[in-house]
């Protein structure tokens, strides 16, 4: 594993962060909550950060050595100067994370942008992903949910006054997150400036591509190359849609799960929508457990 870095204690959890160094962007950080066990990476969503996994990922860290990384242009990892945040340019980052990390093949959990990534790469080097989690995406996303989304990264401020200012405007948009959850996620998403603090992600990441190349058709963003990247999936793959999802439709989680991946199952997690990393991270757990552990997972659906 990666040696060194700043050691942290984040909702009782002794974790350690680190940073490699990225040819084009300048260093992406990693949030390490245990370094024994085979490899876990998580990765985040649009405008997130890794910190979006603290409640979940300490669940894993018994069994795996977990670890989650900040996307280029989000939380604590460089801005692209650029502005290179086509998902081929994380993707080959998290190649690059990959190559840094000595170890067997990796288990990736993604979250919605994330998932695309983690999907991406799993089709592409098939060799080094054991296991693949989709949490809430897919080929096919509600249109209107997903530009609600871009939407509101858009307009959001990108100053505050205080940490507690930012963290009632999140309390505003994700109501079913726990109001500790969103105060930890909070703290850990601003950088302090002069006369308040800066929201870390790059507003660049607004004019990002979304959802590759897409066709919109009947209020649903299609796009066949990632259906076609589903297909050449061959580890075992789990896909995870939050039962109130507006993004995910559940008949296209059952079809990646059932008609398209070669070894694909499915589960539901309750209490929870598009947000289910933060909305209910111990339902998560319970729905990914005996999947990652090699056991399969029970389809909830």
């Amino acid at each position: 594993m990666l040696a060194g870095g700043e050691i942290q204690e984040r909702n009782g959890v002794i974790l350690r962060s680190s940073h490699i160094a990225i040819r084009d962007t300048g260093t992406l950080r990693l949030l390490h909550w245990s370094e024994t066990g085979p490899p876990c990476l998580l990765l985040h969503g649009f405008a997130d950060s890794a910190d979006v996994w603290s409640e979940f990922a300490p669940f894993l860290a018994a069994n795996f050595c977990t670890f989650a990384m900040d996307l280029r242009g989000h939380g604590d990892s460089s801005w692209n100067r650029d502005s290179a945040y086509q998902v081929a340019s994380f993707v080959e980052d998290l190649d690059a994370v990959l190559q840094a990390i000595d170890g067997e093949p990796v288990t990736l959990v993604g979250h919605s942008l994330g998932a695309e990534i983690a999907i991406l790469f799993a089709a592409a080097s098939m060799h080094r992903v054991a296991r693949l989690v989709i949490v809430d995406f897919g080929p096919e996303i509600g249109a209107a949910a997903a530009d609600r989304l871009r939407a509101e990264f858009v307009s959001m401020p990108r100053r505050f006054r205080s940490v507690a200012e930012y963290e009632e405007w999140l309390i505003e948009r994700r109501p079913l997150v726990d109001r500790k959850v969103l105060a930890r996620f909070a703290s850990n998403n601003l950088r302090q400036v002069a006369g308040g603090f800066e929201i870390k992600a790059d507003p660049a990441l607004a004019e990002r591509p979304q959802f590759g190349e897409p066709m919109v058709r009947q209020d649903r963003r299609h796009d066949p190359m990632l259906w076609a990247a589903l297909a050449k999936v061959k580890c075992p793959c789990l896909v995870i849609r939050g039962q109130g999802s507006a993004v995910l439709p559940a008949d296209v989680a059952r079809r990646m799960a059932t008609a398209v991946l070669a070894d694909g199952q499915l589960a539901i997690v309750n209490r929870a929508g598009h947000g289910v990393v933060m909305e209910n991270a111990a339902g998560l757990f319970e729905a990914t457990r005996g999947f990652l552990l090699g056991r399969g997972a029970r389809d909830k659906s």
